[in-house]
C-alpha cells in the first residue's frame, strides 16, 4: 500500500483509533494536522462532507468515519488480525464497533463534551448520559469477565475503538471509586 494521509485534529479519540490501527497493521501513513477552522473550512469539505475527522486519502479515494478507515487498515493487512481470523470473528469484530458507536460512544460524548467547552452543561442530559454508560459498562463487565479480548484471543478493532474512547472519562470524569465497580473492564 502506497503511504495515505490521514486528516486528524491531535485531540480526537476516533483520530487516535485510526492512529493505533495503522501502526498495529504496519500502515504508513502521513498524518496532516488540521485546526477546528480548517476542519470547518470549504476545502475540507470536500474531503469529508460531513466536516468531522479523521479522514484518510488513499490511492484510490477519500475514505472518512472512523470505523470505515479502521475497516479498510485491517483488511490492508489481514496478517495483523485485527478484523478477526475467519469470517465468524470478522461478524464480532463489526457487531462490537457497532455496539460501541451505538451503545456507548454517544454517552461518553454527552459527558466530555462540556468538560472541553463544546457543549453547554445540562444536568438531565448528564444524568441519561451516565444511566447510558453504566448499562454499557454493564455489559463489557460481563463481557469481559470470560475474555480477554472483545474478539478471539488477541487484539481486534474494538479494542482499540473502546480503548481510545474511554480515554479521557477514566481521565476526567470517572473517579476511582466509580472505576472500582468494573475491575473486568479495568483488568481489559
Amino acid at each position: 500500500m502506497t503511504e495515505s494521509t490521514l486528516y486528524v485534529m491531535a485531540s480526537c479519540p476516533f483520530c487516535w483509533r485510526v492512529w493505533t490501527v495503522a501502526i498495529a497493521s504496519g500502515v504508513k501513513l502521513h498524518s496532516k494536522f488540521l485546526t477546528l477552522e480548517e476542519v470547518r473550512g470549504d476545502e475540507y469539505k470536500k474531503i469529508n462532507p460531513a466536516q468531522k475527522v479523521p479522514a484518510l486519502q488513499t490511492k484510490e479515494g477519500f475514505l472518512f468515519e472512523s470505523n470505515a478507515i479502521l475497516r479498510y487498515l485491517a483488511r490492508e493487512n489481514p496478517s495483523s488480525g485485527l478484523y478477526g481470523s475467519n469470517p465468524y470473528e470478522e461478524a464480532l469484530v463489526d457487531q462490537w464497533l457497532d455496539w460501541i458507536s451505538n451503545e456507548f460512544t454517544g454517552h461518553i460524548q454527552q459527558f466530555i463534551r462540556p468538560v472541553f467547552g463544546s457543549n453547554t452543561f445540562d444536568k438531565d442530559a448528564h444524568k441519561t448520559a451516565m444511566e447510558g454508560a453504566v448499562k454499557a459498562l454493564k455489559t463489557l463487565e460481563a463481557h469481559f469477565k470470560t475474555n480477554k479480548y472483545f474478539v478471539g484471543g488477541s487484539i481486534t478493532l474494538p479494542d482499540f475503538a473502546l480503548g481510545t474512547i474511554m480515554r479521557y472519562p477514566m481521565m476526567l470524569n470517572w473517579e476511582e471509586g466509580f472505576r472500582k465497580a468494573y475491575p473486568n473492564v479495568l483488568r481489559w
